[in-house]
């Protein structure tokens, strides 16, 4: 196994209701002034992808499960 760097990122996903999920993205103190490109894919189909700027040590947002009218939910990010 490689060995662990000292930057990096940490991202989490809560599914705190059906609709939606909350997006936390944690950086380390040389990253948190950085962009970051988030992307969702559903049954190995791209399905979004758009750049986040990240605010500081922990950047969070809601994130819809179901996108442009999609009836298929976001499963991995």
């Amino acid at each position: 196994m490689p060995a662990a760097l000292n930057e990096g990122y940490v991202l989490t996903v809560y599914q705190p209701n059906k609709d939606s999920v909350l997006v936390r993205i944690r950086a380390s103190a040389t990253l948190q002034k950085s962009t970051v490109i988030l992307v969702a894919h559903s049954s190995g189909e791209s399905i979004f992808a758009s750049p986040v700027e990240l605010t500081g040590a922990i950047t969070s947002f809601w994130f819809e499960k179901t996108i442009s009218g999609r009836n298929s939910p976001v499963y991995h990010f």
